[in-house]
């Protein structure tokens, strides 16, 4: 039985939905092909370790769609870009397979190649703000960057600005921290009551000081009782670093990218 053959009529029925609205019933045909391929060399990566437990030994996976024309480069980035690395996630935790801390796919296109697609992997997780400093370029050498950010933020992003060279200032310009009375006991009482479908985190500051509301015996059945959905996979990691499972996250980090994978969660 093939590792995804519980969800993947799932995902392959909210990718073709999407691909046949934004591209219309041809190209969406073609692109679930290729979707379904790309999952299907993903899955041939997961190693059976002790016990049987199912583990994906790479922490970042880097697909290249190939085609010639640039207009069809175009639909293929639109397609896949926000959506394949929130498939490709859904479809190893469907399936209760370990990800590694980190986990990421990024999607790129190229004019020239030997196939449709090709995946490279890497043991070692892209790191946060990288792509910033790389999108800067060499240019960014010597330039003076103001970041204002809050309390919480990490050093990520300021790191990697400074090793291509970058003078940067960090400015505290908001605290995050819960309000002196958050209604704990009545929050934890109503969630675990089940009054809410789903509970929604917008960032890992919102998970984090959720999670401070409950004793940790009740934070563990929380998902007995409602889904849980975070707004990008950044957020979704901090979710999961409380012990707590992620059933949605947003492919595209807007409200209404948020707001449109809830929907589909339930169609």
């Amino acid at each position: 039985m093939s590792l995804f053959s519980e969800i993947e009529k799932t995902i392959e029925r909210g990718f073709h939905r999407f691909a046949e609205r934004m591209f219309g019933p041809a190209d969406s045909n073609e692109l679930l092909l290729l979707h379904r391929a790309i999952l299907a060399e993903v899955e041939s990566k997961v190693q059976i370790v002790a016990r049987g437990r199912r583990v994906f030994p790479f922490a970042r996976v880097v697909v290249t769609l190939v085609a010639a024309e640039a207009e069809r480069r175009a639909i293929l980035q639109a397609a896949f870009g926000e959506r394949l690395g929130a498939d490709i996630r859904e479809a190893m935790e469907g399936s209760e397979c370990d990800l590694p801390r980190g986990f990421s796919v990024e999607v790129h296109t190229s004019e020239a190649g030997l196939r449709a697609f090709d995946i490279a992997y890497s043991v070692e997780p892209v790191k946060a703000g990288a792509s910033l400093a790389a999108a800067l370029g060499a240019s960014i050498s010597g330039k003076r960057v103001l970041i204002p950010r809050g309390t919480i933020a990490l050093e990520t992003v300021p790191e990697a600005l400074r090793a291509r060279g970058a003078i940067v200032e960090t400015v505290t310009v908001y605290t995050t921290s819960p309000p002196e009375d958050a209604g704990a006991g009545s929050l934890a009482h109503r969630v675990l009551a089940g009054e809410f479908d789903v509970v929604t985190f917008a960032s890992p500051s919102a998970a984090a000081n959720f999670a401070a509301v409950f004793r940790p015996e009740e934070l563990a059945v929380v998902a007995d009782h409602a889904r849980i959905a975070a707004i990008g996979p950044t957020t979704a990691e901090a979710v999961r670093a409380l012990g707590l499972p992620v059933h949605i996250v947003a492919r595209e980090p807007t409200a209404a990218g948020f707001v449109g994978c809830i929907e589909e969660y339930y169609s």
